[in-house]
């Protein structure tokens, strides 16, 4: 088989697979919804979420990271959402029996929604972050180093959970199961 031959047998069936990749990409970009789509959609009902007041650092941080994103809330709740942290454990890591001034942080947040009316809790989880911090010798940098962890692992877990709330009611406007616009 010479070598123009080949591409001649080969061409009809390379054309075809390009031109069936193209229509799926095309037929899949008309279905996606785009972060500014996204939060139009979630943003009226992410608006009537109310959160308790936080009791620590830690939480404030989390509350305030949630409130950020949310934006704007509205003077109508229909949600409820509790949330807790569980503080950080450290260990030091250790690499073949010698022992490293990196410590490792790790938190635990957990977040339930609820319906104000009914109770029902509607979505909840657990989001389990951690970092390493270390290689400062005084005793004082170590401790403003395992507070910025700790803030900074509260915030991380802030993100998480604003984005599964988020999840949570994209799934339910596009089942149908709540009505998007503010009550």
């Amino acid at each position: 088989m010479s070598f123009a031959n080949f591409f001649a047998i080969r061409y009809p069936r390379w054309a075809g697979l390009i031109a069936i990749g193209l229509y799926a990409l095309i037929a899949s970009g008309c279905a996606m919804t785009s972060m500014t789509q996204l939060r139009e959609i979630t943003s009226p009902a992410l608006s009537q979420i109310d959160m308790r007041s936080p009791t620590n650092r830690q939480e404030q941080l989390l509350v305030n990271e949630l409130s950020d994103r949310i934006g704007s809330f509205s003077a109508d709740r229909r949600y409820r959402l509790e949330y807790g942290l569980t503080s950080a454990s450290l260990s030091t890591l250790s690499a073949a029996g010698s022992s490293s001034t990196l410590i490792d942080h790790n938190m635990a947040g957990t977040y339930s929604l609820s319906e104000y009316e009914t109770g029902e809790i509607l979505t909840s989880g657990s989001i389990q972050v951690s970092a390493t911090s270390g290689t400062i010798t005084s005793f004082y940098g170590r401790q403003v180093s395992e507070r910025f962890v700790n803030e900074r692992l509260s915030v991380l877990i802030a993100e998480r959970i604003y984005l599964k709330l988020q999840l949570y009611f994209f799934s339910a406007i596009s089942e149908g199961n709540i009505y998007s616009g503010i009550k």
